[in-house]
């Protein structure tokens, strides 16, 4: 006499995400993975890397969306991931140069909103939107022992500081 028929299950895979990328691991050998936008719960088209740790990485990934994983074998699929939110490129932190009553700033995004603050505020002194110049001088800046710094917030929300003090 046989026992009764019983099915066997399949770990979940993890997902874990970057800058661009998510990569999914906890994967079964031999197992096909598929990752899906978690909004649409459609399968994403970029094809994985195989990085030889037991895991796959897709690339060129929508900032600030969300995926999740599923793996499938011998006709029996995993319970998809948790979500995995990609991370947007974060540009570099502006440089700022403290001048005669003014402060430049310089390498920036393109396109980026630039503030001047004093360093002992959170309230800009100043505020240019989309500055595409490669620099730009924040004009009749009144002296400060404090000092002020410059950020810049680019198209996806991102913000980098650079302070600089008075002397």
């Amino acid at each position: 006499m046989n026992s009764s028929f019983v099915g066997v299950s399949l770990r979940t895979p993890t997902a874990t995400a970057g800058v661009g990328y998510v990569t999914v691991g906890n994967i079964y050998s031999g197992a096909d993975v598929t990752l899906y936008e978690t909004a649409t719960n459609q399968a994403v088209s970029a094809t994985p890397t195989d990085p030889g740790d037991g895991t796959l990485k897709y690339e060129g990934l929508e900032a600030r969306k969300s995926y999740y994983a599923v793996q499938e074998i011998n006709g029996v699929a995993s319970q998809g991931s948790i979500g995995a939110t990609v991370q947007p490129a974060i540009p570099a932190a502006p440089t700022a140069q403290g001048l005669e009553e003014s402060v430049k700033a310089s390498d920036y995004t393109s396109g980026a909103t630039l503030k001047l603050y004093l360093s002992t505020s959170a309230t800009p002194v100043a505020t240019a939107p989309n500055v595409t110049a490669t620099t730009y001088t924040f004009e009749n800046v009144a002296p400060n022992s404090s000092g002020y710094y410059v950020t810049q917030t680019v198209a996806g929300g991102g913000k980098l500081e650079f302070e600089l003090r008075g002397r």
